[in-house]
């Protein structure tokens, strides 16, 4: 199955020297990747392609966050950015499912005839990744608890900003919301989240945002039901994207799967890495995050020449 690669990049020379390794990753085991998607949040114009040495089979495209610095950058920000990426990569490419990564995850494995095996065995998939009771850290069982909270009082808030009581005006500020101008956004938001939860969806479920798939049929209902048409809404509002796609996978029908290791391809962790090298290499998985950290260089280092290696022998 042809695949694309979408990837945010944030300002400075260490986030640009980070996406070219993962970029560089991704291309080694995607064998069918043929679009390459960077959406970078630098205010100035970088270079990606001059970076790296592509095969000719992919085409990268790289171009600004449309958010031009404003909201929430870590949130909101990045939902505006998957958002341009998405609706790129549904219009102009022929992909058949897309691998988002992080600049600070890796893919040290061959994961797509996986992928396409769960999207032939699950038609209805919209996303792939760790989800679920996946093996997270503590702090993600706390953040996802939060998060259905935060939901819950959310579906019961009332449409003007002015009647929320000083309680109500506290839960909205936990989504950044201090504005009526924002509000507004906010309850643009709801709907998706209504229409998500009107399909069974589970409060604070979501995928790790360091590395999951978007499927195909994903990308075409999201463009058919116009969730492409008013990205900018989203830099106003503290939502992480990988929740923000879990409401459009919930409301678009589609269902989430889980392919963490180990028996799946991702290791992704919401913090760095808490495994060894040795442990990595003896995993059978193919895409890990965090890898920032003490041992960033070294893992790089490693996963960079084991891919010289491989790739001299093939």
């Amino acid at each position: 199955m042809r695949s694309a690669l979408y990837l945010p990049v944030g300002p400075g020379d260490l986030e640009f020297t980070r996406a070219v390794d993962t970029i560089e990753s991704a291309v080694m085991y995607g064998k069918e990747l043929t679009a390459i998607v960077v959406v970078d949040d630098s205010p100035t114009n970088r270079d990606f392609a001059a970076a790296l040495a592509l095969p000719e089979r992919c085409k990268l495209v790289s171009f600004p966050n449309p958010r031009c610095g404003a909201g929430y950058g870590h949130s909101g920000g990045l939902c505006v950015a998957v958002l341009a990426a998405l609706s790129h990569i549904q219009e102009a490419t022929d992909a058949e499912f897309v691998l988002k990564l992080d600049t600070d995850s890796l893919v040290i494995g061959p994961f797509e005839n996986e992928v396409s095996c769960g999207i032939r065995a699950h038609p209805e998939a919209g996303m792939f990744g760790v989800i679920g009771d996946a093996p997270l850290s503590d702090r993600t069982y706390r953040s996802k608890a939060q998060t259905r909270i935060l939901f819950e009082v959310a579906l019961r808030l009332p449409q003007d900003y002015l009647c929320l009581t000083p309680d109500e005006k506290e839960t909205v500020q936990r989504f950044g919301i201090t504005t009526e101008s924002q509000f507004q956004s906010f309850l643009h938001a709801r709907q998706l989240l209504q229409s998500a939860v009107a399909n069974g969806y589970a409060l604070g479920e979501y995928c790790q945002g360091g590395g999951y798939i978007v499927t195909r049929h994903l990308l075409d209902s999201m463009e058919m039901n116009g969730r492409y048409n008013a990205p900018l809404m989203w830099s106003e509002i503290h939502l992480g994207e990988d929740i923000m796609m879990a409401l459009q996978c919930a409301a678009a029908g589609c269902c989430m799967y889980d392919m963490s290791s180990p028996d799946g391809i991702f290791t992704v962790y919401p913090s760095t890495l808490p495994i060894t090298i040795d442990e990595l290499a003896r995993l059978d998985t193919c895409i890990i995050h965090s890898v920032k950290g003490e041992m960033e260089q070294v893992l790089r280092a490693f996963f960079k020449q084991r891919r010289e290696l491989e790739s001299r022998i093939t």
